[in-house]
């Protein structure tokens, strides 16, 4: 993970409001701090000044602590927007 956490610091990106996704199996996501929508098919995500929608079958929330989330499920897709 220190490796993902340097890539993202030297892009300049938000390292706090991060993502990792294994498409099919599950996705992690750093700085959640608040959930939209919840349902088998879509999960609505507000990390930092980002939402984040995930889209697929069987979703459910395999762990969340401290804003990070852990989705299972077969993940077919992760859109992000920017918050306005």
């Amino acid at each position: 993970m220190k490796l993902v956490e340097q890539i993202i610091n030297e892009l300049g990106a938000e390292g706090g409001n991060s993502f990792t996704v294994c498409p099919g199996r599950l996705a992690y996501f750093k700085g959640v701090k608040a959930v939209e929508e919840l349902s088998s098919e879509k999960v609505v995500l507000v990390c930092g000044r980002f939402i984040v929608t995930v889209d697929g079958e069987n979703l459910s929330v395999g762990e969340y602590f401290q804003g990070d989330m852990i989705i299972n499920g077969n993940i077919r897709a992760v859109s992000t927007e920017g918050v306005k």
